[in-house]
């Protein structure tokens, strides 16, 4: 009894702290625009939550700085108490989180050197979830107006919803609960390409049907006012507008190609998107009464990027995409690995040139360059075969590849430096998923 006891209050305290913790979170989030992420460890048994924030500030004691204003504030507005990890515990007992601010580091291309493990898998897997809706929302699907994708991480699951016009399905016969089912088991046929199990509700779009006075009451008048912002911003690709309830949803979809054209560094791109969001949500807020809108931006490739539509022929679009990408980007983008891809890339006219253009580009983004088009990846041992391994890769002007073999037989090893011609396209395969993993290392 008395551990049964025991039992219920421990989860108590533990549902409330997860309450805390999900109240911290989102008000940091709130208050603080420098915020980019937070993640949560733990810390002396104490959860502690970390937050990641930019600026333009270059003082020495800036994350102190920092720590501070957010335990003040939280204190200010919940009573919640928090206390930078550095602190003794013993003087605050009734401590509830540690607290650590930690500024985001740059290197020479914009990439964030200090982002955690956890939050490149999140944003990962958040950027191959929009993929999937972009994927779906691409293809036609007879009377299917419009799918939303997101996760329900309760059971694990990433849910598909698929909005139907019933009218539109009743047209096509054989009853509407039979168009629905062969949509439903084309949907998932469809989504095979990408390495998730989905699972799929459908309704009837509420929308449909409707008369101009029935919709939203500042819908189309929102649309109206931030359309130039397209117009006018050549790195805005479409802007999304939704609305439920009287609350407006707006996303800007930016170009990461045409960002990258238009700004040198991460930070430059991170302020025109976080100004522009601004922009948006002032202009409308100056026109109209209304404080129920949320403003977010998402990103594609580039504005003329299309998500694969493999409905009528898989692999012929999944190549022609390969192709057009380039398979280092194809793979960032959709989130698959080689292994998923091998058979398919097998089946290309000239596969080796596609599998020797991933492990340049991979060189030249994460080895050491000495020019736009010349760099090397070295101190990595890759096994092709039993007595075979390659050590180091060098990409030599614009497509010169040579690659430093160690072969070894019963008299030791010896070193050969070949071009990357000279191996086999499985050999090739073999390089890319040892770079992948030596990716998941860095």
């Amino acid at each position: 009894m008395k551990e049964h006891i025991r039992k219920i209050l421990r989860e108590s305290i533990e549902k409330l702290e997860n309450k805390k913790l999900e109240l911290v979170t989102k008000m940091i989030h709130e208050f603080f625009d420098e915020v980019s992420f937070i993640d949560i460890k733990k810390y002396e048994n104490k959860p502690m939550i970390r937050v990641y924030f930019d600026n333009d500030e270059y003082a020495g004691n800036e994350e102190t700085y920092f720590a501070e204003q957010i335990q003040d504030k939280i204190y200010e507005y919940t009573g919640i108490k928090l206390i930078p990890y550095w602190h003794n515990i013993q003087y605050n007992t009734d401590v509830d989180f540690r607290l650590d601010a930690i500024k985001l580091k740059y290197d020479n291309e914009g990439n964030v050197i200090n982002e955690s493990e956890e939050n490149k898998k999140e944003k990962k897997f958040n950027r191959l979830i929009q993929n999937v809706e972009d994927y779906l929302n691409s293809n036609e699907y007879p009377s299917v107006k419009r799918f939303t994708v997101y996760y329900e991480d309760t059971h694990d699951d990433v849910i598909v919803n698929i909005f139907f016009d019933a009218e539109e399905a009743v047209k096509l016969g054989g009853g509407i609960n039979s168009v629905i089912k062969k949509t439903g088991k084309q949907v998932m046929s469809d989504l095979e390409v990408f390495p998730l199990d989905f699972k799929y509700y459908t309704h009837f779009d509420k929308s449909i049907n409707e008369s101009e006075e029935k919709q939203p009451k500042y819908l189309n008048i929102i649309k109206n006012l931030i359309e130039p912002f397209k117009e006018e911003e050549d790195c805005v690709c479409e802007i999304r507008v939704t609305s439920e309830d009287d609350f407006y949803a707006i996303y800007l979809v930016f170009g990461t190609e045409e960002l990258n054209d238009k700004f040198s560094s991460f930070l430059q791109r991170a302020e025109y998107t976080r100004n522009l969001r601004n922009n948006v949500r002032n202009t409308i807020k100056d026109y109209l009464p209304i404080d129920n809108i949320y403003v977010g931006s998402i990103s594609k490739p580039n504005c003329e990027w299309k998500p694969m539509n493999e409905s009528e022929n898989k692999k012929q679009s999944l190549l022609k995409t390969i192709e057009k990408e380039g398979l280092y980007n194809f793979i960032e983008m959709s989130g698959l690995d080689i292994s998923q891809i091998s058979s398919v890339l097998k089946n290309m006219d000239n596969p080796k040139e596609v599998l020797k253009q991933y492990i340049r580009d991979f060189v030249l983004k994460h080895g050491n360059k000495w020019g736009d088009n010349s760099g090397i990846l070295s101190g990595y041992e890759i096994q092709l075969s039993g007595n075979k391994y390659v050590d180091d890769i060098e990409v030599i002007d614009v497509d010169l590849m040579s690659v430093k073999l160690w072969l070894y037989d019963e008299y030791g090893h010896i070193q050969k430096i070949t071009s990357i011609n000279a191996l086999t396209d499985d050999e090739l395969l073999t390089i890319i998923n040892g770079l992948v993993n030596i990716k998941d290392m860095m």
